[in-house]
């Protein structure tokens, strides 16, 4: 069951860019709540303003009207970008420890476990250019995850990655994610993964974007990424989500 308790409220929110010809208009008018240790997933079409929504959200961007509550501390919110922007002159620890570094915190122990269990501790000497890329991205998870943020907004953090390497990471993040009951935001243009690690799913309509529907997913056994693909219900959602964005013709 979900919790009551919101950790983001946002009402009649919009985005407008101007210039000295004219206005473009970004997003119209959303509004939506997300839910402390939930996890939020939000699709739409390329370029219909998912990722200038996270912006806003993470205090990236100014919006031009509407209101956003946070009922956290803004400190508490970690974003993790579709690439894994590791220092290439740093070692995978380093990488992996430079929130905690920059911020004074003492939560080394908790990294290292974390990159003995994602089997990266004995890689710690290692640069970025001696990994692959799952291991960057996980590297990249664990940098994010080391100040332990209430809430996490991850913009399409598999995208680059291949089908197998992207459901072994999915699984990390979905399992990290609820062990520290973390409440998160991912951008994704993938309906199936979007079904599989979310609690919601929001489907965006096209630019200037506004809230098509937000599905409660309710899958019969939810455990894992992987599993949720497996479940019954799943094809529902799929085709729900789908006739959504306009994927099939009911012809």
């Amino acid at each position: 069951m979900r919790s009551k308790n919101k950790i983001l409220e946002i009402k009649n929110l919009s985005k407008n860019y101007k210039s000295r010809k004219d206005t473009t208009h970004v997003i119209k008018d959303v509004s939506f709540c997300v839910y402390e240790g939930e996890i939020l997933s939000i699709v739409g079409t390329s370029g219909c303003g998912k990722s200038t929504l996270l912006n806003i959200i993470s205090g990236l961007l100014d919006y031009s009207s509407g209101s956003i509550k946070y009922n956290i501390n803004q400190y508490d919110i970690r974003y993790m970008l579709q690439e894994p922007a590791l220092f290439p002159w740093l070692n995978i620890e380093k990488n992996a420890k430079l929130g905690c570094i920059i911020n004074k915190t003492s939560n080394e122990d908790y990294i290292d476990m974390l990159l003995k269990r994602y089997d990266l501790y004995h890689f710690k000497n290692k640069y970025p250019k001696d990994i692959s890329g799952g291991m960057k991205q996980r590297v990249a998870l664990i940098r994010t995850l080391s100040l332990k943020p209430k809430l996490l907004l991850l913009d399409e953090p598999f995208a680059a990655l291949d089908y197998q390497t992207r459901l072994s990471i999915s699984k990390d993040v979905y399992d990290l994610i609820k062990e520290n009951n973390i409440t998160a935001i991912i951008i994704t243009h993938d309906i199936s993964e979007a079904i599989s690690l979310s609690d919601r799913v929001i489907v965006l309509s096209k630019r200037p974007c506004t809230i098509k529907n937000i599905h409660e997913i309710n899958l019969n056994e939810k455990s894992d990424p992987i599993k949720n693909q497996k479940d019954k219900l799943f094809p529902y959602y799929f085709e729900l989500i789908g006739k959504d964005l306009d994927l099939f013709n009911d012809a």
